[in-house]
Formats: C-alpha cells, sequence, structure tokens
C-alpha cells in the first residue's frame, strides 16, 4: 500500500512547532479582517495548518475560505 506523502516525522505525530503556528493563526483570526492581507500562499499554509487542529477544524478556516475558496477547495 503506498503512502501519501506528509509533513510528519513519524504516524499520528506533530511537531511542537505547528501548535505553535496554530495559537499564532488564532490570535491573528481575532481581528476580522485578517483574511484580507492573506496571499494564495499564506492561506495555503493556514489551511494546513487548520488540519493539526485536534479537536475538528478551527472556526477562523471559514473566513479564510470567504477570503480565498479555491485554496481551500484545492487543499
Amino acid at each position: 500500500m503506498s503512502q501519501m506523502p506528509t509533513e510528519r516525522e513519524e504516524r499520528n505525530t506533530y511537531l511542537v512547532a505547528w501548535t505553535i503556528g496554530l495559537m499564532g493563526l488564532y490570535a491573528e483570526a481575532e481581528d476580522p479582517r485578517w483574511t484580507q492581507a492573506l496571499t494564495a500562499s499564506d492561506a495555503g499554509l493556514a489551511v494546513r495548518y487548520a488540519l493539526v487542529e485536534l479537536n475538528g477544524l478551527p472556526d477562523w478556516l471559514a473566513a479564510v475560505a470567504d477570503t480565498h475558496p479555491q485554496v481551500v477547495e484545492d487543499m
């Protein structure tokens, strides 16, 4: 069985840096206009961080989808 490429070093693990990045996104999302300054590349990175959230998808992902719908769809 082939495995999909992953950014994780080991299965079922994630780096502490991802948690810190996710916290930063939550802080940025306190500004209701935060997604307006995101490039498509930044939005893609935000979506990748959103997938690290262990308790479902973060609420701020909807704001990213509103501003960059194609990026979110592609991810």
